[in-house]
Order: structure tokens, then C-alpha cells, then sequence
């Protein structure tokens, strides 16, 4: 009887041990989901530099990342060297919010995004040198710098971890 008493114990321990194991995997599977505003700025040559957006997730992907209204600059509209004035970049914007839609936020909260002192994101190239602190921004296939548009990528992309960040810190405290 000892011996049946051990055993069901032992079986019991296991099932339950296994059920463990299985409801954290779905968990994990299942991701968080919801909304959550973030934003990004720094001060620079006497401006304000930054982005706000809201992001939405359903499951541990991003189905939405929208701009929202601030008063910070996103894109400088002076011309100066390879910069165009921020035209190709207010061209764009909206594909590249877009370009989030289905990445994972594990993906995407892993990102690194090299930024100066000041907090500017470093751009691609140092005068006509490639620039080795710049740090690539891509997932798969799926590159999120804007061409001519390196540090108001890289704004975004730190806009949209805080937004991520948040959402995560409201679903723990839930």
C-alpha cells in the first residue's frame, strides 16, 4: 500500500510538474498584448530632437505603431550636405511605422541603437567615412533605417522600445 501511496505521489508530482512546464510555454507563446505610448527626444544645436508614437500589440507582435502630435523636431528642415531638408523622410514615415507591423517585440526591444553624449542617435557615415559606432538596425529582413534618415530612425526605433517598455511594465504590475 506504501509502495502505490509513492507512486501516486510521484505521478502527481509529475503531472503537475508537466502542466507547469506546458501553461508557461503557452505563455510564452501567447506574448503580451495591448497598447502603450513611448517617446524619444534629446537637446541639440538649441533644438528639441524626438518622437512620440503609440504602439499596438497583439501577442507578442506589433500589428501598429502610429506617430503621435509633439512639438519636438523630427526630421531638421535645413539643407546641408547630404541631407535634404527632411524631404525623403516626411515622404516615408509612414511606411516606415509600418515596417514594425509583425515583428516581435523580443526583436525588437533587442535592438541597440548607438546614441552620442547628447543622446543623437549615431548616423551611418562620419564626414565620407563609414561610422564604426553606428549599429545596424535590422530584423530579418527588414532594415528600419531610413536612407538619409539614420538618426530620425534611430529616434523612432528608441520610441518605439519605450512605448514596448512600457506596455510591459503595465501588464507586470497588472
Amino acid at each position: 500500500m506504501k509502495r502505490m501511496t509513492k507512486l501516486l505521489a510521484v505521478l502527481a508530482v509529475g503531472a503537475v510538474a508537466t502542466a507547469g512546464v506546458v501553461g508557461l510555454a503557452a505563455c510564452g507563446e501567447k506574448g503580451i498584448s495591448g497598447s502603450a505610448k513611448g517617446e524619444y527626444s534629446y537637446e541639440s544645436y538649441g533644438h528639441t530632437y524626438g518622437i512620440k508614437v503609440e504602439v499596438t500589440v497583439e501577442n507578442g507582435k506589433i500589428t501598429k505603431v502610429e506617430r503621435l502630435k509633439h512639438d519636438w523636431v523630427e526630421a531638421t528642415d535645413t539643407v546641408m550636405g547630404d541631407w535634404d531638408g527632411g524631404a525623403n523622410y516626411n515622404k516615408e514615415i509612414n511606411n516606415e511605422l509600418k515596417k514594425f507591423n509583425g515583428l516581435s517585440v523580443d526583436d525588437v526591444l533587442d535592438l541597440e541603437v548607438a546614441v552620442t553624449e547628447a543622446g543623437a542617435p549615431e548616423t551611418q557615415k562620419s564626414g565620407d567615412e563609414a561610422n564604426p559606432n553606428f549599429k545596424p538596425l535590422v530584423i530579418g529582413d527588414t532594415n528600419l533605417v531610413l536612407t538619409g534618415s539614420t538618426q530620425s530612425s534611430g529616434r523612432l526605433v528608441l520610441a518605439v522600445q519605450d512605448a514596448l517598455e512600457n506596455l510591459q511594465a503595465e501588464q507586470e504590475a497588472e
